[in-house]
């Protein structure tokens, strides 16, 4: 499957299993505590749901591992990083705002 596929699919089965009861069989421990089990049918859907994750994931790393791979055979030096721009770059100014009046002491 491909990503918006997967994405869809994902939507889908999620949307599925919201609409089961997660609390659905009260069961009584020995202790006297009680515990709610979600349904038969939310544990099935949220075993797919968690298998579609599982497979979205291991596309995602595939497609780094390609990416990184013809990045190092293509280049000399590949850098990466978390790049966070701190402002202070070229930029104009919009022109229909407003301008700071001064303030009169």
């Amino acid at each position: 499957m491909t990503g918006k596929i997967l994405d869809r699919r994902i939507a889908e089965v999620k949307s599925l299993r919201d609409r089961c009861k997660r609390k659905s069989v009260r069961v009584v421990r020995e202790h006297g505590s009680e515990v709610w089990l979600p349904s038969r049918r939310w544990k099935k859907l949220n075993e797919r749901l968690d298998e579609l994750w599982r497979v979205r994931r291991e596309q995602t790393k595939a497609y780094l591992r390609t990416v990184a791979n013809r990045l190092y055979r293509e280049y000399d030096g590949v850098f990466v990083g978390d790049y966070t721009p701190h402002g202070g770059g070229i930029h104009r100014a919009r022109h229909d705002s407003p301008k700071p009046k001064p303030c009169a002491m």
